[in-house]
Parts: C-alpha cells; structure tokens; sequence
C-alpha cells in the first residue's frame, strides 16, 4: 500500500479517529484522572488530540495557501504540548472528545482535494496524503494510550498497512522529527507484531501500565 492511495489511508485515518471516541466512551468519572499517555492523565490527553488537530487544520490552510514551510522545530514540541494542554483547560473530557471527532473528520474532508499538494510539518516537507499517513498512526497510538485506563488494549485491525503508511510518510519527510525510527519502520510489514514494535519503538510499555 502507498501513502498516496486515499482510500486506504482514509480508512486507516478513520478508523483511528474512531478507535480514539471508542476507548474513550469507556472511560468513567474517575477514570478521567488516571494517568493515561506518560504525564498526561485521560483528559489531558484528549485536550492534546483537540490541540494536534487544531495544528493539522492550520498546516493545511498554510499549504493550500502555497506554504509548505515547516510550521515550528522539532525541539518546541514540549512547549507547544504544554500550550496546547493548557488552551484547553476549560474541556473536559467527554466534551474534548466530541471536539476532537469532530475536527479529525472535518480535516480529512479537508484534506481528500489537496491529497498530493505540498505540506510542511514540523518533521519535514510531505504531501497532504502521506502526511494524513502520520496523523492516522498517531491516532491509533493514543487510542491505546486511552485503552490502559479501560481495555481492552487497542491494536489496529490492519496494523501492517498502518506501519507501511506512517513508514514512508517519514521517509518521505527525509527524517525529521521521526527519522531515528525509519530503520525500523519500513520493515514493519513483513515481521511479525508490528503494532507491537512500534508502540516499543515510541516508548510505550506494551501490555498495559
């Protein structure tokens, strides 16, 4: 499977979006304030989803406005999280989850008539599309995040076209942000486990906490 390919990418996208509303639902009130994705607890981790999409919808205005310089550095990240997070506050979450479904889906409608355009992000230079092949593995990743406070634990159902996806999303950025895991990521499809591999490789304990 290529990056370019929109309906597969659009599924794997799609179905990320939904596996985050579905471990999501499955929180309870307290469950909310469990840690969920390193310092984050549940809610926080949400109201970094509703931040990450905000970021892709403002990349995207800037490529469709012929802009495809990368938006910030890789090591403002931290800050940029923190920020995020903190726009937020006011969300809880279910409300931030409504928020984050809504905007991922809006984006993905967005981003189908620019597939193959220019699109700078903080990793590098990508199309829309392969850039759409990142966003469906992060959304998948914080599924899982979310599925340590209630599981079952997430795993996508076509985890080795996920891997494929993502891998030569970053290839193509000529590494950036996640260049120290294309070495590993571009064989992901032909090994065994490879949601496995990736949720080691991008320091999740997997397994549960």
């Amino acid at each position: 499977m290529e990056t370019t390919d929109i309906d597969s990418v659009s599924a794997l996208y799609t179905a990320g979006v939904q596996a985050v509303a579905t471990t999501a639902n499955r929180m309870d009130g307290a469950a909310w304030s469990e840690p969920a994705c390193g310092e984050w607890d549940a809610t926080d981790t949400l109201r970094h989803l509703v931040a990450v999409v905000d970021w892709y919808h403002q990349w995207l205005d800037r490529a469709a406005n012929g802009d495809s310089s990368i938006p910030f550095t890789e090591d403002e990240f931290a800050v940029r999280n923190s920020a995020g997070i903190e726009r937020y506050r006011d969300l809880d979450g279910p409300t931030a989850l409504l928020q984050f479904e809504r905007r991922a889906n809006d984006y993905l409608e967005l981003a189908i008539p620019e597939w193959e355009r220019p699109f700078g992000y903080p990793g590098g230079v990508v199309t829309v599309g392969l850039h759409c092949g990142i966003a469906a593995t992060e959304w998948h990743l914080h599924a899982w995040d979310l599925s340590t406070v209630r599981g079952p634990l997430h795993e996508p159902k076509r985890a080795n076209e996920l891997m494929v996806a993502a891998a030569n999303a970053i290839a193509a950025s000529k590494g950036g942000l996640h260049g120290k895991v294309i070495g590993l990521a571009v064989p992901f499809a032909a090994k065994r486990a490879p949601w496995k591999r990736l949720l080691t490789e991008s320091g999740r304990n997997y397994g549960g906490k």
